[in-house]
């Protein structure tokens, strides 16, 4: 199926190898929508509750491969129908908006849809808490996607994983 989204072009599922923009959230949402309709055989749209299950599982799925720690489910959630609703009032407008206002708003649906618990400015010098905090071996990977976009999340790392292991059994005797 050919499916497209008038703001952001052809709709498709998110990949997994990299963290999702803004307008890649809203090609999936779009995507996931009609999927929904086109399985049940019936004209009757899907609720938005039932898109976002999906949508919102997906994206946590994602950050949590890239071993990152994400906000809270509910925030997804409001990040979420917040730029959903903005979309929707650019459609119901897009007539009438100028070219260059929707240049302006498709270039910044190009920024990360970052669900990241710090968001301190120079991640180097993070003074979030410790469970808040990016583990200094996803650091350059975060800071990648946040601007030139140009990492993947790659397969399991089995030496650095095998230490990982090790340190949390380590402290498991300790207490």
């Amino acid at each position: 199926m050919n499916w497209n989204c008038p703001l952001f072009g052809d709709v498709c599922d998110l990949k997994d190898n990299i963290l999702p923009t803004y307008a890649e959230v809203m090609k999936f949402y779009e995507w996931t929508r009609r999927n929904i309709k086109h399985l049940r055989e019936t004209k009757k749209e899907p609720i938005y509750k039932e898109i976002e299950i999906i949508v919102v599982s997906k994206l946590i799925k994602i950050w949590d491969k890239a071993s990152i720690p994400t906000v809270e489910e509910k925030r997804v959630k409001a990040m979420l129908q917040a730029y959903h609703l903005k979309c929707k009032n650019i459609l119901k407008s897009h007539p009438k908006i100028p070219d260059n206002k929707l240049e302006e708003f498709r270039l910044r649906g190009k920024a990360l849809f970052d669900i990241s618990a710090c968001k301190c400015p120079d991640i180097t010098k993070c003074t979030c808490p410790k469970q808040k905090k990016v583990h200094i071996r996803e650091q350059s990977f975060l800071i990648d996607q946040r601007t030139c976009r140009k990492m993947v999340i790659g397969g399991i790392d089995v030496r650095t994983t095998t230490q990982i292991r090790k340190t949390i059994k380590r402290n498991e005797k300790n207490l």
